[in-house]
This record gives C-alpha cells, structure tokens and sequence, in this order.
C-alpha cells in the first residue's frame, strides 16, 4: 500500500482519497497498483503491476488507463515520480525507466516512452533491480535497488552512472528522498542511512562514512552514512522521508 497527498492505492486496484474528514472508494478493477504522486491537488499518476498506469486530473475522483510503452507492458511498476508540467519519471523492478514529457498539444501524463540508456550499449534495461526513483531537476534523477545500487543522470537518463558508497552490495536501498537538487537522503536494509550535498555525485568517492568523532573536519563529502540500528526481525522495511 501507498499513501501520497491523502490518496491510498493498493491491491487490486485499491484508490481511496481522504477529503473533508472522510475516505472515499475510489477504485478501479485492474492489477495491483503500487505508488502514486501528484503534480498538484487535482492532477495525480498511479502505477502497479503488469504495467499499470492510471491518469486522475480531478484530485482522484476519477481514474483513466494510459498505455505503457511496449516494453513495459507486463513490468511491475513499483515508482512514479509526478515532477513537473513538463516530465514525470517511473521506474521497473526489473530495471527499466519509462517517461512522460509534454509534447505541443498533450499535456505530460499521457504518453509514456521507454528510456534507452546510451551508458548500456543503447538498452532499455540498465539489468538492476530497482527500487525508486527520485527527481532532482526536469533532467537528473537517481535511482536506488538491491545489491548496494544507487545510481544518477544528469542528462534525463541517457548517461546513467552508478556511485560509489561505503556499503557492500548487500545492502538493499529502498528509497531516496531529494530536499533540492543537491541534499537528500537515501535509506536502505539493516538501517542504513546515507546523506548528500552533492546528489551522491563525486568524481573519485560517490559516498562517504560519517565519523561523528571527527565532525568538525569534514571537506564537502559527498554522501554520508549514519548507522541506524537495525529493527528486531532483520527484515528491510521501505522508508518515506518527508522534509516540512
């Protein structure tokens, strides 16, 4: 289940929207929908299983079916990223990314394409698999999965490049969160925490591990990783992390 803006999706299709106190069935019959996010209060984007993607522009009232580019068809879409009036982002566990931009005369949220990662010999599957995606510009997004993966573009996805943290790739990162363009955090299994002021990107060290016995001393790391304790039952848990 996932909850963005007072909208909740889940299995089988599962909408509900919180307006005036109250909860309100909104769903449709289809897959499993897992993520959802809003530009605005009335224009919102869900995705889910065997390629699912659902168009609201009246604040989740209603709900209308988008096409999946060819490729995607049958992916999980497990993240979707609503950025701006001009592109939104979503991603596939299996690791793919598909995106919408605004073309003359339809708005973005209609039409979705396959993204081909020139970084990949021209493939449309960077052969990881992913978690989430987070927008940090209208062209540079980063990517988390399993097997220690934290990845960034700069150039709207035709140059993806994998960063270097402190972690091992056991480590599975289950989301990120952008403050701005260059602050964010990504969280991951067994507690991890990871910190950037420079969205991970550095030319040698992507990541960094913090010493608090040392903090004064610090000369703009490029992320760092603070050790949360582990929850009881050692499973991973996935974290949203929401800046006032």
């Amino acid at each position: 289940m996932c909850i963005r803006d007072r909208v909740i999706v889940g299995g089988n299709g599962t909408i509900w929207t919180y307006k005036m106190q109250e909860w309100t069935n909104r769903s449709v019959s289809g897959w499993d929908l897992l993520d959802v996010s809003f530009l605005d209060s009335e224009r919102g984007i869900a995705v889910g299983e065997q390629g699912t993607i659902l168009f609201s522009d009246d604040s989740g009232e209603s709900w209308d079916y988008r096409d999946a580019p060819t490729e995607a068809s049958s992916s999980r879409i497990t993240d979707v990223e609503f950025f701006s009036e001009i592109r939104a982002y979503a991603i596939t566990a299996d690791g793919g990314v598909i995106k919408s931009s605004r073309e003359i005369n339809t708005a973005v949220g209609f039409l979705w394409n396959m993204q081909y990662f020139e970084s990949e010999g021209g493939s449309a599957n960077l052969g990881e698999d992913l978690t989430s995606i987070e927008i940090a510009t209208t062209n540079k997004f980063l990517l988390s999965g399993k097997q220690g993966y934290l990845s960034m573009s700069k150039d709207g996805g035709n140059i993806v490049t994998r960063q270097t943290t402190p972690l091992d790739n056991s480590t599975s990162f289950n989301d990120i969160t952008m403050m701005d363009s260059f602050n964010g955090v990504a969280v991951g299994s067994n507690g991890s925490l990871l910190l950037t002021e420079r969205s991970g990107e550095d030319e040698q060290i992507g990541f960094e591990v913090m010493d608090f016995s040392e903090f004064g001393n610090f000369r703009n790391p490029a992320f760092l990783m603070t050790p949360l304790a582990p929850s009881s039952d050692k499973k991973s848990h996935n974290l949203e992390i929401l800046f006032a």
